[in-house]
């Protein structure tokens, strides 16, 4: 398989007009970056909202349960037990769900079939029972190392790319 050095992700960019105060309404904007991600096992394609408020990738039970047996599951030391934060994920439809933390292979992928190369990343694995509709790619668990969120605007597009280097503090 050929890697791209970058994917198109697709950027809906919604302007509404939202009262906030006694001043009358505001135009806010609401912006939603998705793409494609493939996990390792087989050629199925899945599409994900990118939640720059999410810590962790959260990945519906739907889509890790086939792939079970290529996830590497994260434990903890004997006696040890993960926060809280890592244990469930809740307000996705309003459900609280037991999580499990893995470290999955993943390739994003857009419309015209570039791919990035697969990287391993931490993802919250959610026992939710179908439950959940989307995959969420949050920003932490290295699904963005070494990599660019680029935005423009202007062109109604952005673009996750590979970046050339590590970028210094």
């Amino acid at each position: 398989m050929m890697f791209d050095p970058r994917v198109r992700l697709s950027l809906d960019v919604m302007k509404r007009a939202v009262v906030i105060d006694q001043s009358g309404p505001r135009l806010l904007t609401s912006d939603r970056l998705s793409t494609y991600y493939r996990l390792p096992g087989n050629g199925t394609w899945h599409r994900a909202l990118i939640d720059t408020g999410a810590p962790l990738t959260v990945i519906p039970e739907t889509v890790w349960k086939p792939h079970a047996n290529v996830i590497e599951w994260v434990g903890c030391p004997p006696g040890g037990e993960p926060p809280a934060w890592l244990r469930s994920v809740n307000g996705l439809g309003g459900g609280l769900f037991r999580c499990d933390l893995a470290l999955v292979q993943i390739s994003f992928f857009d419309d015209d079939l570039r791919c990035l190369s697969p990287r391993p990343i931490y993802a919250k694995c959610a026992h939710d029972g179908g439950a959940l509709p989307v995959t969420l790619i949050g920003l932490g668990g290295l699904a963005f190392e070494n990599r660019r969120l680029e935005i423009e605007y202007s062109a109604g597009q952005a673009w996750l790319s590979e970046a050339e280097a590590p970028m210094s503090p």
